[in-house]
């Protein structure tokens, strides 16, 4: 697929998920969006822009109910440890940009942790941040979101809700609440045809 070829669409509104760590439920806060948007009527794309080459999370996507579905290998790359960041912005605003055309939401995950090279140095991107409307923390637990919050923020970035496998335990969910003052969605939500779109659009209301 050629991912250059698709024109811009001013009026998509992009979610960018990122997380504290591997493993903190991304994908899985991802899909669960994906689909309660697409419950909800929307038409929804989904890109990942960065990790090492695997057709789960893809599929994870696809699934859920994305339309068209992206990822870095359709730029040409196997993994995007080590690329050259120019390289990595200008790939992934494309990928966010097909990921975009002729959709209401795009979906865009981001690899691994907030502290992991790539992943720093792209949300740290002035172009990067400009080609986002949302931004979702994922995290492992209550200190993670903490963190994250603070992280985020010294990026110049707002956070609009927290998710992930905090959102499992009740007592951790309530911590990450309290320590951030945000909301921290659980799974049912985020499928939820009505709490979706508003979840997504909501800019950082208190849990």
């Amino acid at each position: 697929r050629t991912i250059g070829a698709a024109q811009p669409n001013p009026t998509c509104h992009v979610i960018l998920i990122v997380g504290t760590s591997m493993n903190a439920g991304k994908t899985t806060t991802a899909s669960s969006i994906v689909h309660g948007l697409t419950k909800a009527g929307m038409k929804v794309g989904a890109a990942k822009i960065t990790g090492t080459g695997s057709g789960g999370d893809i599929w994870s996507m696809t699934d859920a109910g994305a339309r068209n579905v992206f990822d870095f290998t359709d730029a040409g790359h196997a993994t995007t440890a080590g690329l050259p960041i120019e390289r990595l912005v200008r790939d992934s605003l494309a990928l966010i940009q097909a990921a975009s055309a002729q959709n209401d939401f795009a979906v865009v995950e981001i690899a691994d942790g907030l502290l992991q090279a790539e992943t720093a140095s792209l949300l740290g991107d002035k172009r990067i941040q400009c080609s986002i409307d949302t931004v979702v923390l994922a995290a492992s637990d209550a200190m993670g979101a903490a963190f994250g919050h603070q992280w985020i923020s010294n990026q110049g970035m707002k956070l609009a809700f927290i998710a992930g496998c905090v959102g499992s335990s009740p007592l951790g969910r309530q911590e990450a609440m309290q320590a951030t003052g945000l909301h921290v969605a659980i799974l049912s939500e985020l499928i939820d045809a009505e709490t979706a779109p508003r979840l997504c659009l909501s800019e950082g209301a208190e849990g």
